[in-house]
């Protein structure tokens, strides 16, 4: 049975550089591992998931719209801080097959999962495969165009996007 043993967080904001936002999320993972009883030298890789267009195999952000970044190389970031191999997905994506593996999908071959949060995202699996599509976007189905014409601007650059209509940020 694979469950959650423990869970912990901190807040990113729009603007917050790369470099600090690593720095939270290695202070975070010490804790955990410290809070766990392992020594960091006992983990030999980090899952890392971050709501943002992604090239995961070269460890690359293209744009995290909701946080103002873009072209960096995340993972080499927290890597150094770490000292194991980190793994990077879409933060959608990453809930998506955690919900696939343990959660409220599990024992199913297709689902979509949404994530409602700053934005509207979205993770598709198929045949028990994850749906990356073009550039690793498959499952980015907040930014699903549903009004052409006068749409509200998203923070991706396009006009009419769901997530400005569902979000919580557009809720509120």
């Amino acid at each position: 049975t694979k469950k959650i043993v423990s869970r912990r967080s901190t807040p990113f904001v729009r603007g917050m550089s790369p470099q600090e936002a690593m720095d939270r999320v290695a202070q975070l993972a010490r804790e955990q591992m410290a809070a766990l009883s392992v020594d960091m030298s006992q983990v030999a890789f980090a899952g890392m998931g971050v709501p943002a267009v992604l090239m995961p195999d070269k460890g690359y952000v293209v744009h995290a719209n909701n946080l103002d970044w873009y072209d960096v190389e995340i993972t080499s970031i927290l890597e150094e801080k770490l000292g194991c191999r980190v793994y990077l997905e879409n933060d959608a994506n990453a809930a998506a097959w955690a919900e696939y593996i343990a959660g409220a999908c599990r024992g199913t071959n297709t689902s979509v999962v949404l994530t409602l949060g700053t934005g509207l995202g979205g993770g598709v699996i198929i045949d028990g495969k994850m749906l990356w599509g073009s550039f690793y976007n498959g499952g980015e189905l907040g930014h699903m165009i549903v009004e052409a014409e006068n749409g509200i601007p998203c923070t991706c650059g396009n006009r009419g996007c769901i997530e400005r209509y569902t979000a919580a940020t557009a809720l509120i």
